[in-house]
């Protein structure tokens, strides 16, 4: 289990490889972390604390790809990467990182709090992760939407917007993405309709699932 935050520190041969290495590796902590296998008896609250520490550590800052603060990329900085890249390197790994520091802040309020630039960190990291508007590369497009939901989700990151829109700007433009989706799949739900998307779709079954995801999260 992951101990800190990593990325690949140099382009080369197998960076690829490596970094979806890394983004599974971040997908099984989330999962741990939301199941309450973390921390136990394996993995200490110490530990738990630590990695926390090391995302607040790794978060970025805006450069000549991305104008916005509050990414973590799991490429060098600097990187040059298609849209596609950009959704598996960064958008999905902020999007984990969120919801671990807000599934943190959640759990243990106490430790979070003592971690320097804490929220700053949280909703500067909201705040990027809404500049897609949650959206996947090219035709699965949607299908990221529903991935990004379900990441969210798991760290209870709605329920934190919720609570918190009104006390900070950058918290609302996620916070009224979430809700446009939620009112769109309602709406199809209620008409029994699929969502259509270039050659695919989503079942109006399909999408009551992704609603209970939302609003347990």
């Amino acid at each position: 289990m992951l101990k800190e935050f990593k990325y690949v520190k140099k382009e080369g041969r197998g960076m690829v490889e490596e970094a979806l290495h890394m983004q599974k590796e971040l997908y099984r902590f989330l999962d741990a972390f939301a199941d309450g296998e973390i921390p136990g008896d394996e993995y200490s609250l110490y530990e738990l604390k630590k990695f926390v520490q090391s995302v607040v550590k790794n978060q970025r800052k805006a450069d000549r790809f991305f104008r916005v603060d509050g990414y973590w990329s799991l490429l060098p900085e600097g990187t040059h990467m298609p849209s596609d890249g950009r959704v598996d390197f960064v958008y999905i790994p902020t999007y984990i990182a969120v919801s671990i520091l807000t599934l943190f802040l959640e759990r243990f309020p106490e430790e979070a709090m003592t971690i320097e630039n804490y929220i700053d960190t949280l909703h500067d990291g909201i705040y990027f992760a809404s500049t897609r508007g949650l959206r996947g590369a090219g035709y699965e497009a949607e299908e990221g939407v529903i991935e990004s939901l379900k990441i969210l989700s798991k760290g209870k990151v709605f329920s934190y917007l919720s609570k918190n829109v009104e006390n900070d700007e950058r918290v609302k433009p996620l916070y009224e993405i979430v809700s446009q989706k939620l009112t769109h799949y309602q709406e199809l739900v209620k008409e029994n309709r699929s969502l259509d998307y270039g050659f695919s779709k989503i079942t109006p079954e399909k999408i009551k699932e992704i609603l209970k995801l939302i609003e347990r999260g």
